[in-house]
């Protein structure tokens, strides 16, 4: 038990685990993306934002960050990377 020394008192130090070597090593499931049907999933502006309860879909681009979901359409939609439609010669 040390006071302000940086360790917690009364606690045995735990080594920090990051969220995915804890879903590999403890066996806690993979969660689902919320609303898989949303166009957001397909956009390259989507960042998704986790918290330990909640997961959250923030548009980049959009003045209101967090759009109401499912997204079927969207002014500012930008298809990811190889998800781009392929150009016509």
């Amino acid at each position: 038990m040390e006071g302000r020394a940086g360790r917690a008192v009364g606690r045995a130090a735990r080594p920090l685990v990051f969220l995915g070597q804890c879903r590999q090593t403890c066996g806690v499931p993979e969660v689902a993306p919320p609303f898989p049907e949303s166009l957001c999933h397909r956009c390259e502006h989507k960042r998704d934002v986790k918290s330990a309860r909640a997961w959250f879909l923030r548009c980049v681009k959009l003045e209101a960050k967090y759009a109401p979901q499912p997204v079927r359409a969207c002014a500012a939609f930008s298809a990811r990377g190889s998800e781009a439609p392929a150009a016509e010669e």
